[in-house]
């Protein structure tokens, strides 16, 4: 199993070492990794904000166990630098001692008269053994062995920096392994959570399609008709029941107009004004000819003092005035002012006259 490892070779009993502790720890993730996928997994099944609760639940353990390496690496580094810092402490002491003992052992030497005593105290030393007097040599005895110490301790702050700067070394390499790992935990179960976030969009988008192809099936079926009278039916009241049908006969009524003056605009010209073979066919509809719409055109410019007969003259042969009393004359057989045709004709004429501003004639 991730972070246990067998009795070693060379003997012990096999338990867990310092630098198994994070091999440990991304297992304990791994097991809470893989509890949670499950549970999110029955979470997407019921509810998308549920899903989504999960998933920033998930990136923040991800988060925060992808900060422990730089936690490690920094514990490593604090005492990487206290051993640095111990062992500088001791070289400094011990070379301070040393310096004191030369500069005690060469004092004599910087004065005559102490130079004369310490000739003194070396012939006796010589001449007369005694154990009180052996005091220079038992200091410089004393300084050896103190220098001894020193190289010793000097040894062991060495020993001691090149085992701290190895197990950083171990450390970094496990807690990278450690980071790597969850790493690698992290971004599958983002995809796990992507992908099935995808998957429940594309079945609520699936479903929403079919029910609008039901809605679109049945806005296509409602019947106009039908529509008002069972709205009539819903609403009826027996007293005012003659009223409804009223109603529903005037609104099919102003229907029926609307459609059938939605036929007539499709079938009239756009510009009375400038005939067409297609605006002479809808004229020869109602019995007008091409002359007659002349005549009205003619009519209209002798309205006004000075026309402007750009668009008003459909040829260059004058238009006779005897023809006037056709679409004038109330008590003809044929009143062709009530056309709507004509009123077409005559109403563009006013309005092409209207845009030039020109002035009526005043009858007399």
């Amino acid at each position: 199993m991730l972070g246990e490892r067998a009795p070693p070779s060379h003997g012990g009993d096999g338990n867990m070492s310092f630098r198994q502790v994070p091999y440990v720890s991304v297992h304990a993730r791994v097991e809470k990794g893989v509890a949670v996928r499950k549970h999110l997994r029955k979470y997407l099944e019921s509810s998308a904000a549920s899903h989504t609760a999960m998933s920033h639940h998930l990136l923040n353990d991800a988060h925060i166990v992808s900060m422990q390496p730089d936690e490690i690496s920094k514990t490593c580094m604090d005492e990487v630098f206290r051993m640095l810092h111990k062992y500088n402490h001791t070289v400094g002491t011990k070379s301070v001692e040393v310096s004191r003992s030369l500069s005690e052992l060469a004092a004599p030497l910087d004065n005559s008269g102490k130079l004369k005593k310490w000739n003194k105290d070396t012939y006796n030393l010589v001449h007369t053994p005694d154990p009180i007097q052996l005091s220079p040599s038992s200091r410089a005895i004393a300084a050896a062995e103190d220098e001894r110490a020193a190289g010793q301790e000097y040894e062991d702050a060495k020993s001691a920096l090149h085992s701290a700067i190895e197990h950083r070394d171990d450390m970094v390499e496990g807690a990278t392994e450690a980071s790597q790992m969850a790493e690698d935990d992290r971004l599958e179960t983002m995809t796990l959570i992507l992908h099935q976030f995808v998957q429940t969009k594309q079945a609520a988008l699936v479903a929403e399609m079919e029910a609008l192809k039901e809605l679109a099936k049945v806005v296509g079926s409602l019947d106009r008709n039908a529509a008002l009278q069972q709205y009539i039916v819903d609403h009826m009241q027996p007293d005012i029941t003659h009223r409804h049908s009223k109603a529903m006969f005037l609104v099919e009524w102003h229907w029926k107009w609307h459609l059938e003056r939605v036929e007539l605009a499709k079938s009239e010209p756009e510009d009375y004004l400038n005939l067409t073979s297609d605006s002479i066919r809808c004229l020869q509809e109602h019995n007008i000819t091409v002359f007659d719409v002349e005549v009205m055109k003619e009519f209209v410019a002798s309205c006004f003092v000075t026309p402007d007969l750009s668009r008003m003259i459909g040829s260059e042969r004058k238009v006779p005035t005897k023809h006037r009393h056709r679409f004038v004359d109330p008590t003809a057989g044929r009143a062709l002012y009530r056309l709507d045709v004509v009123r077409q004709v005559i109403l563009a004429a006013l309005n092409h006259q209207r845009a030039f501003g020109v002035e009526l004639t005043v009858p007399t």
